[in-house]
């Protein structure tokens, strides 16, 4: 019989397959190719989807009670996007390095550095994700630690992903400079969605700010801008 704990990471762990591969799909579909560098394209939106979710959970949980059921995989979640992190900047200093381990963080250091410590952010937290640690550290700090510790290697990896991809993400929002075909759904990068996801999470935790009715109207609109935003870029541009 298997434990909750355990159950619990193999939901996580089967979350997140689904969550890579099928934005590996996703960015296939955008970009025509297949292959090992949209699968390092999708783990890196992959982990940012992933912590994104984590932090996007407590104030869900707080507006609507139908997400309260989600709250206990916060942890599990958070260490799923150690690992797609890792695999990520693994397969950019490795396989995917032309240049060589370090060739990106010589080339773009102000977009690359910034991955490469969120990823050591994450590390440090699944290090002391245990009772081990807790019972070191005292419940208190153990908390403080894996509370700011998240929305750092959160910022972190946004700031990455907006500072790497800024004349992608530029290019999408003005209009005719993305060649379109009348009729065609036009599927835009990966980078698009993360952006747009890194809104909704920024304007949904400020939200609360104005209370929860106000909090709760604002998600919801949010989210549906989200949408909308979406469906523009691939058929309305």
């Amino acid at each position: 019989m298997l434990t909750n704990d355990i159950l619990q990471y193999i939901y996580a762990g089967l979350f997140t397959i689904a969550w890579v591969f099928g934005l590996y799909e996703v960015e296939v579909i955008a970009s025509g190719e297949p292959g090992l560098s949209a699968l390092n394209v999708s783990l890196a939106a992959s982990t940012l989807f992933l912590l994104g979710t984590v932090l996007l959970l407590g104030p869900l949980s707080r507006l609507f009670n139908r997400f309260d059921w989600a709250l206990k995989y916060r942890k599990e979640l958070g260490i799923m996007s150690f690992f797609t992190g890792f695999t990520h900047v693994y397969l950019v200093m490795f396989p995917l390095a032309p240049n060589g381990p370090w060739g990106l963080y010589q080339a773009r250091p102000l977009s690359a550095y910034p991955g490469l410590e969120a990823l050591i952010v994450l590390f440090v937290l699944f290090a002391i994700s245990n009772r081990y640690a807790t019972l070191a550290l005292g419940a208190k700090l153990w908390w403080q630690i894996q509370y700011w510790g998240a929305r750092l290697a959160f910022a972190l990896i946004a700031f990455h992903m907006i500072v790497l991809k800024q004349k992608i993400i530029v290019s999408w929002l003005i209009p005719g400079n993305v060649p379109m075909t009348p009729g065609e759904v036009h599927y835009p990068p990966l980078v698009i969605w993360e952006a747009q996801f890194v809104l909704l999470i920024l304007v949904i935790r400020l939200s609360e700010l104005f209370g929860v009715k106000a909090a709760r109207i604002i998600t919801i609109v949010m989210s549906l801008s989200v949408v909308l935003m979406m469906a523009w870029a691939m058929f309305l541009r």
